[in-house]
């Protein structure tokens, strides 16, 4: 089960350090959630089983009920994730042209009606323990690594970590992002680790599902690890990385943030770059590369993302599409892909194709947690 929300940012309501977007004070203990709630009747299986097959531009209907990956698949669990995820999207695409004639409730900039990237859509699951507590901080999120055309008057945003990096690697230039996913912290058994494994890939494309729950029904020939772990590695992947444990995934993804905040430190006294060499004081507004807790990815949920709207209500990716290129990332139990992933490939494939180049851009904010806690 999942909920989706959004909020409106314009460039004149974000320059302010003051919690007020659009008129609406954040800090207001007034404010009523419940007038921003819609609940509505959940369509039948077969009714999502109909609003698929007829958007599916590959013919799925030709393929056997059971073939791996398949949406059109009526019992599969997460076939069934990936039919009620792309109906809510379509729901909320229809709100969205509906909300944006009203006065009280836009989704778009005050300034241009027309502009749709001036909003973001946050996409949450309802089935967590706990979310990010503050609403002023969820919404800085947004103006501050997704929303494109909000320029924060602060040091703390530039350039993600250059491409290339273990870890990171975002495109040169960039200085936002079309989605940012909160940190997943899960809880089971008294222990503590990264939640969201099925959803999460590093960049260039480290998965962190584990070993043992792969499908690879194709082996990666060349891919790290040698003979003996060609058929558990993606083509490009870090063995390492790819080998840790849901504790060690958390531990990762923390300290990443925390680094990049340590080596800026490090420049902005003029000490050394880590390679042997001098770094020189930063001058006054220059780009040094700040990144505050943020780790780019390749893909991530982790219960709770902000996307930048008009990637999210583009026409070319859906949750429940199939491409024969998702089954690289496919669980051996569930038989299918993490509806995660097939809707952040297809941005990658779109983007690359339309925008020559410019590839889809996400990361995880290592400081915006959400809890998935297991109570037995």
């Amino acid at each position: 089960s999942s909920s989706s929300s959004s909020s409106s940012s314009s460039s004149s309501s974000s320059s302010s350090s003051s919690n007020v977007i659009n008129n609406i004070n954040l800090d207001d203990d007034s404010l009523d959630c419940k007038n921003w709630i819609r609940v509505r009747n959940a369509p039948s299986q077969d009714e999502l089983l109909t609003l698929t097959a007829n958007n599916q531009t590959t013919n799925l209907k030709k393929l056997v009920t059971k073939y791996p990956n398949n949406p059109m698949d009526p019992t599969n669990r997460v076939a069934k994730i990936k039919r009620a995820r792309e109906y809510q999207r379509q729901q909320l695409r229809q709100d969205k042209m509906l909300w944006g004639e009203s006065s009280s409730n836009h989704w778009r900039s005050d300034d241009d009606d027309d502009d749709d990237d001036q909003s973001v859509i946050g996409v949450l699951d309802l089935d967590l323990f706990a979310y990010p507590s503050s609403v002023s901080e969820v919404v800085d999120t947004a103006v501050r690594y997704v929303l494109p055309s909000i320029v924060v008057d602060d040091s703390s945003i530039s350039n993600a970590t250059a491409a290339g990096s273990t870890s990171t690697g975002a495109a040169s230039g960039s200085t936002k992002f079309h989605a940012v996913c909160a940190n997943g912290l899960q809880i089971s058994r008294g222990k503590r680790g990264y939640y969201d494994t099925f959803a999460t890939i590093l960049l260039p494309n480290t998965w962190l599902h584990r070993h043992s729950d792969r499908m690879m029904t194709a082996a990666m020939e060349g891919g790290e690890g040698g003979e003996g772990g060609a058929a558990l590695l993606l083509e490009g992947e870090n063995v390492t990385l790819a080998s840790m444990s849901q504790r060690q995934m958390l531990q990762w993804f923390l300290m990443e943030g925390r680094k990049q905040q340590y080596d800026v430190a490090k420049m902005r006294r003029g000490g050394d770059n880590g390679d042997g060499s001098i770094g020189t004081e930063a001058s006054a507004g220059e780009d040094i590369g700040i990144i505050d807790n943020i780790v780019p990815v390749r893909s991530c949920f982790n219960g709770f993302t902000l996307y930048r709207a008009d990637v999210f209500f583009g026409s070319k990716c859906r949750y429940d599409s199939y491409s024969k290129k998702d089954e690289l990332y496919m669980s051996k139990r569930e038989m299918h892909t993490c509806e995660h992933v097939v809707f952040h490939e297809c941005l990658r494939r779109v983007m690359m194709y339309d925008n020559g180049g410019d590839n889809f851009r996400m990361a995880v904010k290592t400081d915006l947690l959400t809890l998935w806690h297991l109570l037995n």
